[in-house]
């Protein structure tokens, strides 16, 4: 396998394709806004919130790779939790959207892509940022499916029993 088949296929297991663990599709599957919304503890982030932070930096990372200049941000990680809208089914949408488009210009990038260098001053090749959102994507999959083991929302026929 070259770069861009484990790259495509670690971001499907995360967004699309429960393997190993449940896909970000399963873990978002029938969750209602009051249960997206609810946090074991004042200190802890709702499902709502994984999301939105996760819809933050995949969208960064999907502009930059379409070629799109994109400012530094000085938002603080806390900051990318915060949600302008309250309104879980356009959280999810959004989510959704930036999912989506980044699994088709995986498929369809160029396999040289993957070996080039991040503009505009990046030492790094895209292969390794991308690797790293993979892990960044499941690892918040798996806070998610933990937040609803802890509300009883969870069905184990999904996996991660």
């Amino acid at each position: 396998m070259n770069a861009k088949e484990i790259l495509t296929e670690q971001f499907t297991a995360c967004y699309a394709e429960s393997a190993w663990f449940a896909a970000a599709k399963s873990a978002l599957e029938d969750l209602s806004a009051e249960k997206a919304f609810w946090k074991p503890s004042e200190d802890s982030h709702s499902v709502a919130q994984i999301v939105n932070h996760l819809n933050f930096y995949n969208y960064k990372f999907l502009r930059r790779f379409k070629g799109e200049k994109v400012e530094k941000t000085e938002k603080e990680i806390a900051e990318t939790f915060l949600y302008e809208t309250a309104d879980w089914d356009k959280i999810l949408q959004e989510f959704e959207r930036i999912m989506s488009e980044w699994k088709a210009l995986l498929e369809n990038a160029d396999d040289a892509k993957f070996s080039e260098t991040i503009p505009p001053n990046n030492q790094d090749e895209w292969g390794s940022p991308i690797a790293q959102m993979n892990i960044h994507n499941a690892y918040h999959i798996g806070q998610i499916v933990f937040l609803r083991k802890l509300q009883s929302s969870w069905d184990s026929a999904k996996g991660v029993s």
